[in-house]
């Protein structure tokens, strides 16, 4: 009861500080949210909001297992899982956050995966898509060397996903279907379906966006002036990794991929319906991200100290 009071009252105070900076600095917080507006506009939308469509238009009609049964042989082989759990994978490296966390919950839902398969795709598949990652974050770095940074962008994740594979035995907890209804539904009627909660979830990922990056208006005038710019970034990059980006040319690339690998925490709001869903913690996921940022981070300076010119 004292703990629910004591974030009931800082909750409080939050949203009425938020709301005070809202009225006294309106030019600054336009310009926080009209940068995280553009980015969604011109980034989000075009690259992720078709691949929802799909993915939900394969998953209403039943169709996931027998659209990656032809292209998922490899994976089957190293994970030794159904089509639904890869499925899931391709989802989640090829088309990009959320969809690596919605396949997995809709996978869930459907009885297609057990839960503790669930929740060990959640904490490596949930990534930054690659059309984003080489449309957006690469020329933002005038980056070079491209495959360096893709293979620690994907093979680090897919790596640390065959890890927690193998070291959790997933047969005790079998799939059992929660759906909410089994039937399967018609091809048009699943077209229409997954295009208005495609468009739904799209307008929530720009309205966490807009939200998240508002919250740098909290370091911006609560911060002393000794605070540096670059340390201001960073909390940029950890609050909304997207609008965070396009301010932080002057940091190393190298830092600034291994906060693209942790997300934000603007990503992690938005992935909560699928957290909750399966019955993960934000903890627990926010945990695995702290890993996969610390392991390309790590990446990064080893391949700096051995192969300097690589990075440049």
């Amino acid at each position: 009861m004292r703990s629910f009071f004591t974030k009931k009252c800082f909750l409080v105070g939050f949203l009425t500080l938020l709301i005070f900076f809202l009225l006294t600095e309106p030019v600054l917080c336009r310009t926080y949210a009209s940068r995280a507006l553009l980015v969604w506009f011109e980034q989000m939308i075009p690259t992720l909001l078709p691949f929802m469509i799909l993915s939900g238009f394969l998953t209403e009609s039943q169709m996931a297992g027998s659209f990656v049964h032809c292209v998922a042989g490899p994976l089957r082989k190293m994970f030794h899982k159904n089509d639904e759990f890869c499925y899931c994978i391709i989802m989640g490296f090829f088309c990009g956050f959320p969809m690596g966390a919605k396949a997995t919950a809709d996978q869930y839902q459907k009885g297609n995966i057990s839960k503790a398969e669930a929740v060990s795709l959640l904490c490596f598949c949930n990534i930054i898509g690659p059309v984003y990652f080489l449309r957006y974050v690469m020329p933002l770095f005038r980056i070079t060397h491209v495959l360096i940074y893709v293979i620690e962008m994907y093979a680090i994740p897919f790596l640390y996903g065959i890890f927690l594979i193998k070291t959790n035995n997933h047969a005790e907890n079998p799939p059992v279907s929660i759906s909410r209804n089994g039937v399967h539904m018609h091809f048009l009627l699943a077209l229409d379906h997954s295009v208005t909660v495609s468009m739904t979830q799209i307008t929530k990922i720009g309205g966490y966006m807009i939200l998240f990056s508002l919250f740098n208006i909290f370091p911006q005038m609560l911060l002393p002036p000794a605070i540096s710019f670059q340390n201001r970034e960073m909390i940029a990059m950890f609050l909304e990794i997207s609008s965070g980006l396009a301010t932080c040319q002057a940091l190393s690339p190298h830092l600034c991929i291994s906060f693209v690998q942790f997300g934000g925490l603007s990503c992690l709001a938005q992935s909560l319906e699928s957290l909750q869903i399966v019955g993960i913690s934000p903890a627990k996921y926010l945990f695995h991200k702290c890993i996969l940022a610390l392991l390309t981070l790590t990446y990064f300076l080893t391949l700096s100290a051995m192969f300097p010119f690589l990075l440049r």
